[in-house]
């Protein structure tokens, strides 16, 4: 394991997490999910809000050593789920996780990369061991209606970008991180 990979929340400003994901779903209307998962593996938090106040009792609560905090891209519907596909009532973006540290590669020479695209990533944001680049749509894609072509995109990006083939799926969740992957 990558020794930044083991990086939780807690030397992060939870005030940095809540803009990141008001920003990121500011043209959304459906529930943010957040989840903890220890390292080891194993769910041990959840919670779907828009509210900043539940996402920095949440964050306060799980920030545990050995226990990492992630995010659904796409918006949960109202009511009782469990994050999985049939839940998913918007997509914002597209997402790409790359692994820097599994591919030997210096996140800046894949920021770099990334950035000099013929259409770069709205947004690239540090991982722990590498970053996750978004493409945020000019507005939110109502799911599941579209969710085959959604995928395929989620799939490429992945292929080209030799990006972790996991998350590139409508329902993944991505490690919560709101710092930049260029600072």
């Amino acid at each position: 394991m990558h020794p930044q990979a083991a990086t939780d929340m807690r030397d992060r400003d939870y005030n940095d997490s809540i803009v990141f994901l008001s920003q990121f779903f500011q043209f959304t209307e459906s529930e943010v999910e957040l989840r903890a998962i220890a390292n080891e593996g194993g769910m041990v938090g959840r919670v779907f809000t828009r509210n900043p106040d539940d996402v920095q009792a949440f964050l306060a609560r799980r920030d545990v050593l050995g226990v990492a905090v992630y995010f659904g891209p796409c918006t949960r519907i109202r009511g009782p789920h469990q994050g999985r596909r049939e839940d998913l009532a918007e997509s914002i973006a597209a997402w790409v996780d790359i692994d820097c540290y599994k591919l030997g590669i210096p996140v800046s020479d894949v920021v770099a990369v990334l950035r000099g695209c013929p259409f770069p990533p709205t947004g690239v944001i540090g991982s722990g061991g590498g970053v996750h680049a978004y493409w945020l749509w000019r507005e939110p894609i109502p799911l599941p209606e579209p969710e085959p072509r959604l995928d395929a995109v989620l799939q490429q990006l992945a292929g080209v970008f030799c990006g972790d083939p996991l998350p590139a799926q409508l329902a993944a969740v991505m490690r919560l991180q709101a710092m930049s992957a260029s600072s």
